[in-house]
């Protein structure tokens, strides 16, 4: 890895001072205090300026004065629109005027941080001037991958971390990070062609500021170097430039016969979770089998749970490998897993790890059903992992218990357990609701359900188990309540103004003002479109705009206007579709487009209604190469929700790649609806798109969510396929929360019986 040091990124603050008796006041009878005049400038050093990518003058500094004590006298958050050819009046005597970034320093692309100080003396009738020299103080990170790598795997991705946060450079990330300056840990990790993925672990140790560690990966066996965990090392040190170089060269032969490369949970699982009724006579098998290769050795087999039963014991995180710590989980059922025999010939053997064990130890807290979750993450020799979760619930052995329900916004799948084939639910709340339900599913395993509709926010809801055949049977009772949905703005498009962003092209690239469906030009941003880096294109194209064409509503006075297009100038751009979606935009430019699909979300939806019209053209452009062809283009209007936001890389020099595309089943996606737009719509017409929830992955309470809502006038646009005719038109969205059919239709509560209740 080589280290540069950023001399050509320093700037030097020039600091003016003029004092003189601009005023007075008494301290006591007869004393004057004397102020001065405090004057800030910026002067670049033009010939250290030519090696540094972002002048410093460019960037959002901070400024605070202090005293000699480093008391805070004044704070300005932003140089250049509150002091640069700006006046401050200060008492005569002795500052330390000290300027930096204005951000915390936290891992992040492009993000150098500036810092610098100096003393200035303001003195009466003089005219001081001083140089603030602001140095970068973190460090610059920068990844790349030879072509090679794509030959042998189909995934391949490096973090690299310290506790200043982390960043993952994927194959077609070419910015820089920025980090603290202290240890840096890289971990590759890789999918090999026949779906075997490793992960390949380097600590860079003694991390100075202001230099550039770059890391080369690719693919060979070059012997010598620092091998291991099947991977070569050599360290270049450019002292000169304070440059680092690590050249990684991946040694394939050594990546085949080690790790795990799969899980499976034994068939009495049911999405990741065994349920068993506590001190029961019969204890079945359960276990977790893995695929493991001959020549793996485990280094750590790491435990994390909230299982109270291992939480008690002080055992919510440990390493089986310890054995202190193996001898402690034994104790509570959990055995250490098996590794292969030496004498297997095949490269990979199934291993069942025995978890029946924990059977007789995890426990019903308080009479109520309690799941224990675990998630072990296996770490081979060569620094390779895999991670593998189960739940086990236990059942208490008693009469009736009830756990809390699954919620959504107006209704709940209400959870119990008994041997009573005559159980139903009671459900009371505090705005004088006291109602039976007798909908119920049961299961052999004693397992009831039943889902109740038309539930408010705001009101405290309680429920129990009870019985026809007896009346006397105990049940406690368990309270919750539905949360009120967030309001998500702008959803009628009626608000529209303009933002700056940055577009990275040669000539024609820098900060650039766009059409944008948020109102005013400043504030929290929403939403967001193609137009930030359309707008360089000849013609300034803007994809995206307000129109007067409007739905037959009459509360509409505006709406959303998609077009495709060819965006681009001097020969170089790429197909552009017409969209709009709820994020925002992290990259545009001559290399495509990086966005970070959702906004923070409160709620439940089960719908997505609103108006559109579609006048497809014949697709033109496919994999950004202009085409001929009679197929016409689709448009796509689509709506999901997600436990994290979701990154979606439109790159042009992978423009048949969908590796990043937005999928309905991307790692997070718990809920998701589109509707697919194939012929000519000329008329405004409605539309409700059902949200359907996915079998095992709502998410627990207290999860983040986001939700991701899409329109595109060309619905491959992100891999630069379409028309340039392409027009659509969106008006007036809604997101409905009542019940209906389809959003648990491929849930496991989609044959709960449905029972409405009237609490008005």
């Amino acid at each position: 890895m080589e280290m540069k040091l950023f001399t050509g990124a320093i700037k030097y603050i020039t600091v003016y001072l003029l004092a003189g008796l601009l005023g007075s006041c008494v301290e006591d009878k007869n004393s004057l205090c004397l102020t001065g005049v405090l004057y800030l400038n910026v002067e670049e050093d033009a010939t250290l300026y030519t090696k540094a990518q972002t002048g410093v003058t460019f960037e959002s500094l901070r400024v605070d004065v202090l005293d000699m004590n480093r008391d805070t006298v004044n704070t300005y958050k932003d140089y250049l629109s509150d002091v640069k050819d700006q006046r401050m009046t200060l008492p005569v005597g002795k500052y330390i005027v000290a300027v930096s970034s204005n951000h915390t320093g936290e891992a992040g692309w492009e993000t150098p941080l500036y810092r610098g100080e100096e003393e200035v003396e303001v003195k009466q009738g003089e005219i001081t001037s001083a140089q603030v020299v602001c140095k970068i103080s973190n460090t610059k990170v920068s990844v790349s991958y030879t072509e090679d790598m794509k030959k042998y795997f189909s995934h391949y991705g490096t973090t690299i971390s310290n506790s200043s946060g982390s960043l993952t450079f994927t194959r077609d990330e070419y910015r820089s990070g920025y980090f603290t300056p202290e240890e840096l840990t890289m971990s590759l990790k890789l999918v090999n062609r026949d779906g075997n993925e490793f992960v390949i672990r380097k600590i860079c140790p003694d991390v100075q500021p202001q230099h550039h560690y770059r890391f080369n990966i690719g693919v060979a066996n070059p012997g010598g170097g620092d091998q291991e965990a099947g991977a070569d090392f050599d360290v270049t040190i450019d002292e000169e430039h304070d440059e680092i170089t690590y050249d990684i060269f991946i040694r394939e032969e050594n990546l085949f016969g080690v790790g795990v490369s799969s899980f499976s949970l034994s068939d009495n699982f049911v999405n990741g979770v065994f349920s068993f009724r506590e001190n029961s006579e019969t204890m079945p098998q359960i276990g977790l089998t893995y695929k493991v290769g001959t020549k793996t050795k485990f280094s750590k087999v790491l435990v994390e749970t909230t299982s109270p039963v291992f939480v008690e014991a002080g055992l919510s995180k440990f390493d089986l490998m310890d054995p202190q710590s193996a001898t402690s989980a034994q104790a509570l059922g959990l055995g250490n897993p098996p590794t292969p025999k030496l004498e297997e010939s095949a490269d990979f053997v199934d291993c069942t790890w025995d978890l029946s064990g924990l059977l007789s130890h995890l426990k019903a807290v308080n009479d109520k059903p309690t799941e224990h979750p675990f998630k072990v993450i296996f770490v081979d020799d060569r620094n390779q992992e895999k991670e593998a979760s189960f739940t086990i619930k236990i059942m208490p052995n008693v009469a009736a218990a009830v756990e809390a329900p699954i919620c959504w916004t107006t209704f709940a799948v209400l959870r119990g357990i008994t041997v009573d084939e005559t159980a139903y639910f009671q459900l009371t709340s505090s705005d004088g609701l006291n109602i039976d339900i007798k909908g119920v599913k049961r299961t052999d395993e004693g397992n009831v359900s039943a889902l109740v509709i038309g539930l408010k926010p705001d009101v405290t809801y309680s429920y129990k188990l009870a019985s026809v055949q007896d009346p006397a049977m105990a049940c406690g009772a368990v309270e919750f309540k539905v949360e009120t949905a967030s309001v998500v703005p702008n959803l009628g498009f009626e608000d529209w103004g303009t933002r700056e962003g940055e577009v990275d092209a040669p000539l024609v690239g820098g900060k650039k003002t766009y059409v944008s469906p948020n109102a005013g030009s400043s504030g929290a941003i929403y939403w967001e479109s193609g137009n930030r880096g359309a707008i360089v294109g000849s013609g300034k194209p803007v994809l995206t705009k307000e129109t007067t064409e409007t739905a037959p509503v009459e509360s509409s006075k505006k709406a959303a206007y998609l077009a495709s297009t060819w965006a681009g100038a001097a020969g170089m751009g790429a197909f552009s579709a017409g969209s709009i979606f709820s994020g925002i935009v992290e990259y545009a430019g001559q290399k495509g487009a990086e966005l970070l699909y959702g906004q923070s979300y409160k709620g439940f939806p089960v719908s997505l209604n609103g108006w559109y019209k579609y006048e497809p053209g014949t697709i033109n452009w496919k994999n950004n190469a202009g085409t001929t062809s009679s197929e016409l283009d689709k448009g796509i209007i689509s709506i999901a929700l997600s436990t994290q936001k979701i990154s979606v890389k439109s790159l042009t020099k992978e423009a048949d790649s969908e590796n990043n595309k937005f999928r309905k089943n991307s790692e997070g996606i718990f809920a998701y609806g589109e509707k697919i737009i194939t012929e000519n719509v000329d008329t405004y017409t409605e539309f409700s798109i059902p949200l359907t929830y996915y079998q095992g992955k709502m998410p627990s309470p207290g999860t983040p969510i986001y939700i991701i809502i899409m329109a595109s006038s060309s619905k491959d646009g992100d891999v630069f396929t379409g028309s340039t005719s392409s027009v659509m038109y969106v008006d007036e969205f809604s997101l409905s929360y009542d019940y209906n059919q389809e959003c648990l239709k491929e849930t496991e509560y989609k044959e709960v019986p449905v029972n409405p209740i009237n609490n008005e």
